[in-house]
C-alpha cells in the first residue's frame, strides 16, 4: 500500500468526482483518486448521456438554473476534455424531441415546454408529418410532438473514458479498484484508508455516488441508490442524434448503430441485476415508439444506481467548518451537472469565491452520526 500525503483526496471515481479532480489539478493540486472499481464504471456509464435540464426538472429555481448552466457549459467542457486527453467525444445538439401517444405522455411533454417557454427558450410544436421527416422510424400519427432543440446528448461512455485520460494527462493520481475502508476528520486535515493507498489530506471530497453514505468514519449522509434498467438494440440505425421522450421513458442513439430505451426508477438497494418486469416494460416501450422492433429481442440489458438524496438535490459544498467537501446526490442529473459542480466546487475549494447563499450546502442536513 502506498503511504503518502497530498493536497486533495477525492473518493469516487464517477464523472463528478473525476471533473473535480481535473479542476482541481488543472489549479496546481496534488489530487489522488480513490476508486472502488474503475472510473467511470457505475451510474456514470450505466446512464445514457441526457443533457436535458427542463426533461428531468421543469420546475424553476436554483436547480433548474443550475441545470440550464450546465447544459451551457458542455460544449466548451467537452472540448477541453478532448483537447487534453486526445480522445474524439461525440457531443449532439440536435436537441430533444417529446412524443406522445397518449394524454399522459402529452402532458408531460407540455409540462417541459411551458418551463422551457418560461425561461425564454425555444419550444417548436410539430405535426405528425414533420415528425415523420425527422425520425422515418418512430410511430406514426403521435398525439403530439415537441422540440426543445437546445438541449444535448453526449456518449456518456466515450466521455468518462477521455476525462479519465485528460485527468491523468494533468496529474491525478488514480488508483481504481481501491475501495475506501476508513476515514477520518481532524480540524486541518483528513486521514484516508484504502486497499491501495493510505494518506492524509488538506482537502477530502466525498463523490462516491450512490455509496457516499456509507464511508466508515465519514457521517452517514442521506444517500440511497435508485436502480434504473436499460436495454440496448444493436445494429439497429436511426436518424435522429439527439434524444427522444416518451413521458417518463426515453431512446437514445449512440454511436451509428445502437439504440438505448429507458429507464426504470426503482427503490431495490444496492441490486443492480435487471428484471423481467422492468424488461418487459421496456420493451413495450421499445414497440410503441418503434413499430421495427415489435417482437425484437435486445441485445443487452443493464442497471445502474443512481445516487438520490433524501430532499432530491444534490450535496454539493464544505461540510461544516471540517476539511470534508461533497460532491454527491446528483440522482438523474449527474452527467447534465458534472461541469457545474466540478466548477462550483473547485472555485469553493481553491478559495476564487464564497459558498455565500448555496442551496445545495451538505449542512441543511443535521445530527448524522458516523457511518
Amino acid at each position: 500500500m502506498l503511504t503518502t500525503d497530498t493536497d486533495v483526496a477525492i473518493i469516487g471515481g464517477g464523472i463528478i468526482g473525476m471533473a473535480v479532480a481535473r479542476e482541481l489539478a488543472g489549479a496546481g493540486r496534488r489530487v489522488v483518486l480513490l476508486e472502488s472499481g474503475s472510473c467511470g464504471g457505475e451510474a456514470s456509464s450505466a446512464a445514457a448521456g441526457l443533457l436535458q435540464p427542463f426533461a428531468e426538472e421543469p420546475q424553476p429555481g436554483p436547480y433548474l438554473e443550475a441545470s440550464r448552466q450546465a447544459l451551457r457549459d458542455w460544449p466548451h467542457w467537452s472540448a477541453e476534455v478532448a483537447r487534453e486527453s486526445g480522445w474524439e467525444i461525440e457531443l449532439s445538439d440536435w436537441g430533444t424531441l417529446f412524443v406522445a401517444y397518449d394524454e399522459g405522455e402529452a402532458e408531460h411533454g407540455r409540462g417541459a415546454a411551458a418551463s422551457a417557454k418560461l425561461a425564454k427558450e425555444e419550444v417548436v410544436e410539430l405535426d405528425a408529418r414533420r415528425v415523420k421527416d425527422l425520425v422515418p422510424q418512430l410511430a406514426p400519427d403521435p398525439l403530439s410532438a415537441i422540440h426543445l432543440p437546445f438541449e444535448k446528448r453526449v456518449d456518456n461512455v466515450g466521455f468518462c473514458a477521455a476525462l479519465a485520460e485528460a485527468c491523468r494527462q494533468l496529474g491525478v493520481d488514480i488508483h481504481e479498484q481501491s475501495p475506501v475502508s476508513e476515514a477520518s476528520l481532524a480540524a486541518d486535515h483528513a486521514v484516508v484508508e484504502s486497499r491501495e493507498w493510505r494518506g492524509s489530506c488538506s482537502q477530502l471530497v466525498l463523490a462516491a455516488g450512490a455509496w457516499s453514505g456509507g464511508i466508515s468514519g465519514l457521517p452517514s449522509f442521506p444517500i440511497r441508490p435508485w436502480r434504473g434498467q436499460i436495454i440496448v438494440y444493436e445494429n439497429c440505425p436511426w436518424d435522429w442524434s439527439g434524444a427522444i421522450r416518451c413521458g417518463r421513458r426515453y431512446a437514445v442513439r449512440r454511436g451509428e448503430d445502437e439504440l438505448l430505451i429507458g429507464s426504470t426508477l426503482e427503490n431495490a438497494g444496492f441490486d443492480k441485476s435487471t428484471t423481467a418486469a422492468a424488461v418487459d416494460d421496456l420493451l413495450a416501450v421499445a414497440a410503441k415508439l418503434f413499430p421495427m422492433l415489435s417482437g425484437r429481442e435486445p441485445d443487452r440489458r443493464y442497471a445502474g444506481l443512481r445516487p438520490g438524496s433524501s430532499d432530491e438535490r444534490p450535496l454539493l459544498g464544505r461540510w461544516r467548518d471540517s476539511p470534508l467537501w461533497l460532491a454527491t446526490g446528483h440522482f438523474r442529473s449527474g452527467i447534465l451537472l458534472a461541469p457545474w459542480s466540478a466548477r462550483s466546487l473547485a472555485g469553493w475549494m481553491l478559495e476564487r469565491e464564497s459558498e455565500g447563499e448555496n442551496p445545495f450546502t451538505p449542512n441543511r442536513f443535521s445530527g448524522l452520526a458516523p457511518a
